[in-house]
């Protein structure tokens, strides 16, 4: 047996129509129920939904604070760089 759930955002309600088509098919139908969602199934969904914005919120400050370090890492490189340029002309000029 296999289980199907269909949803729809109109306030209809799908069952008759359903019937009517998956009889033509003669696809045999055990069960046409309708659910509704539960208050407990609202704040579910709810709790659920905050820790994925959550969630998200620390994954974006993070990568924020890995680009953060990169660019200070190629600066800090950049100035290595220079620092040793400078060096080698000092050098260069003895």
């Amino acid at each position: 047996t296999k289980q199907y759930i269909i949803t729809y955002s109109e306030d209809i309600d799908l069952r008759k129509r359903l019937f009517e088509i998956l009889t033509k098919e003669e696809i045999v139908i055990f069960e046409l129920k309708k659910t509704e969602t539960t208050l407990e199934d609202a704040f579910i969904k709810l709790i659920n939904t905050s820790k994925v914005e959550e969630n998200n919120k620390q994954e974006k400050k993070s990568k924020k604070e890995e680009k953060k370090e990169a660019k200070l890492e190629k600066k800090k490189e950049k100035d290595e760089e220079e620092k040793k340029q400078k060096n080698s002309k000092k050098e260069e000029k003895k």
